[in-house]
C-alpha cells in the first residue's frame, strides 16, 4: 500500500517559505492591479501565524480525534483499557510537541483556509492554488518517491531507458 507522509495534499503547501514565496506573488500582481505599495509578511511573520494557526486547540482537537483511537488500536489488546487510552494519549502529547509533525498531521484544508483569510484581512492578498503552487521549488521527497513507486508498478523498471 502506497501512502504520502502527510494527512493531505494540503499540507504539503504548508510550509513557511513556500506561503512566504506564494504572498510575494500576490502582492506583486495587487501592486501592478492598484499601483502603490503593498505590505508584504516576512518570512519569520508566517512562521509565526502558521504555528499560532496549528496550535490553535480547535486544530488539535481535530488532529486528536482522529489520531488517538488509531494508535490505540496498534497498543497490545492484553493491555488494561485504561492503559491502552493513557499510553495513547500520552504518544499524542509527545507528538504534538513536534511542530512539523503537526503540519503533517493537521486538517490542511482548514489550516490553509485561515492562512489564506489571514493573507486577506491582514495584507489584502489572495492566495490561489495556483499561487502557492508555483511557489513550490521542489517535489516533496515522499511524493517523489511515490510517483516513482507508481511509475514502476504500472510500466515496470525505466531507470535504465
Amino acid at each position: 500500500m502506497l501512502s504520502l507522509g502527510r494527512k493531505e495534499v494540503e499540507n504539503y503547501l504548508l510550509e513557511p517559505a513556500v506561503l512566504t514565496r506564494a504572498m510575494a506573488g500576490a502582492a506583486e500582481k495587487r501592486r501592478a492591479r492598484v499601483r502603490t505599495e503593498v505590505a508584504l509578511p516576512t518570512l519569520e511573520m508566517v512562521r509565526s501565524k502558521l504555528t499560532e494557526i496549528v496550535s490553535d486547540m480547535e486544530i488539535r482537537d481535530l488532529v486528536r480525534w482522529h489520531l488517538v483511537p488509531q494508535y490505540r488500536e496498534t497498543l497490545d489488546t492484553h493491555l488494561d483499557t485504561s492503559t491502552r487510552e493513557a499510553n495513547a494519549e500520552q504518544w499524542f502529547t509527545k507528538q504534538w510537541e513536534d511542530g512539523q509533525w503537526r503540519i503533517r498531521n493537521c486538517p490542511g484544508k482548514s489550516v490553509l483556509k485561515k492562512v489564506r483569510n489571514w493573507a486577506q484581512n491582514g495584507f489584502g492578498l489572495t492566495l490561489t492554488t495556483k499561487l502557492i503552487m508555483d511557489a513550490l521549488t521542489e517535489c516533496p521527497a515522499d511524493i517523489a518517491d511515490t510517483a516513482q513507486k507508481l511509475q514502476t508498478y504500472f510500466y515496470g523498471d525505466t531507470s535504465g531507458v
